[in-house]
């Protein structure tokens, strides 16, 4: 399997890796790998699959786009909200890149989104009980 020339993973008869220059994991054997790929599947990005079959895969026809997801806390000066955590309307934007990679996202939450627990502003999308 080669990903757009900058990954290459082997699989012996069995389906086994048999050699990758990226990370991966064998979750099952033969059966199942996960993949950690140092760089973003783009829709123009190829997967060219050889051997025994052999099939390109375009990214943007083939596959379905995701997002990450990742938990934020952030504490700042509430000293610079004239009511500290009682100030309204409550409003939050967010824009961000993680990794190296430099995945960008943004977000915004209004005061629907976000209550007032203890001297803290939450979401009550968490999927965590902390």
């Amino acid at each position: 399997m080669d990903i757009d020339g900058q990954a290459l993973v082997s699989f012996d008869d069995n389906g086994i890796v048999s050699s990758s220059n990226i990370h991966f994991e064998e979750k099952k054997p033969g059966k199942k790998v996960t993949l950690t790929l140092p760089f973003p599947l783009q829709n123009s990005t190829i997967i060219t699959l050889s051997g025994s079959v052999a099939r390109e895969i375009l990214v943007g026809d083939d596959l379905k786009g995701s997002v990450g997801r990742f938990k934020l806390d952030a504490t700042f000066d509430g000293s610079l909200l004239p009511d500290g955590v009682n100030t309204t309307p409550r409003s939050l934007d967010l824009s961000m890149t993680v990794g190296t990679e430099g995945y960008t996202g943004a977000t915004s939450l209004g005061p629907d989104d976000l209550v007032v627990e203890d001297d803290e502003w939450e979401t009550d999308d968490d999927d965590d009980d902390d």
